[in-house]
């Protein structure tokens, strides 16, 4: 996510007045956090599964069945796994929210 917003947030830093190429550059941001949403977790997984080979890192068994952690509040997660967790509760829900933000009437001004 942070890759696919960094260069709407360089263009931000700068003040640029060119409105245009902003406004374009929020437009397709947004589309591009939409279709990693809908569509990024196997190649992030993918690549997460890379980077961890080649540095010899474990990696979860994301088919286990998830168990809540310390600090949160025991909510029953029946037959949940744990790529549940992550790919909903976590990547969904942070790219829910940027694009949430980026849809306030606060961004388009």
């Amino acid at each position: 996510m942070l890759g696919i917003t960094d260069d709407l947030c360089q263009a931000l830093q700068y003040k640029s007045k060119d409105i245009l190429k902003v406004m374009q550059l929020v437009s397709s941001t947004k589309t591009l956090l939409q279709k990693f949403r809908e569509h990024g977790w196997d190649p992030l997984f993918e690549k997460l599964k890379l980077f961890c080979k080649d540095h010899d890192i474990e990696v979860l068994n994301l088919s286990a069945l998830y168990k809540a952690g310390r600090g949160r509040p025991h909510i029953q997660k029946d037959n949940l796994k744990i790529e549940h967790e992550y790919w909903f509760d976590i990547l969904i829900a942070s790219t829910n929210s940027l694009l949430t933000e980026m849809n306030s009437p606060l961004m388009m001004r």
